[in-house]
């Protein structure tokens, strides 16, 4: 079998799932050259997706940063419906 990304033989006896950059498997070194740097950079997007919306509900409500992270998480982290879950309980 090939790498999908470098075009390799892969000599390795299991290859990688090379998503997100291409939909294939990779070798080892592609792997860890770009594919695990790229869901990384994924997995930061994310987080400072979901660091907004903690800092927009902490702001819309007053809660600390745990409170707006368990009522986001518990609502799909859609800040109005946690917003609305927020405003029945006393925290």
């Amino acid at each position: 079998m090939k790498c999908c990304i470098c075009g390799e033989q892969i000599e390795e006896v299991f290859s990688n799932n090379a998503l997100p950059i291409k939909d294939g498997r990779c070798c080892n070194t592609c792997n860890d050259v770009y594919v695990i740097p790229a869901r990384i950079a994924e997995l930061e997007i994310i987080n400072d997706e979901k660091k907004a919306m903690i800092k927009e509900l902490k702001n819309k409500i007053g809660v600390n940063d745990a409170v707006a992270k368990l009522a986001l998480s518990k609502n799909n982290w859609d800040v109005e419906t946690a917003y609305e879950w927020l405003k029945g309980k006393a925290f």
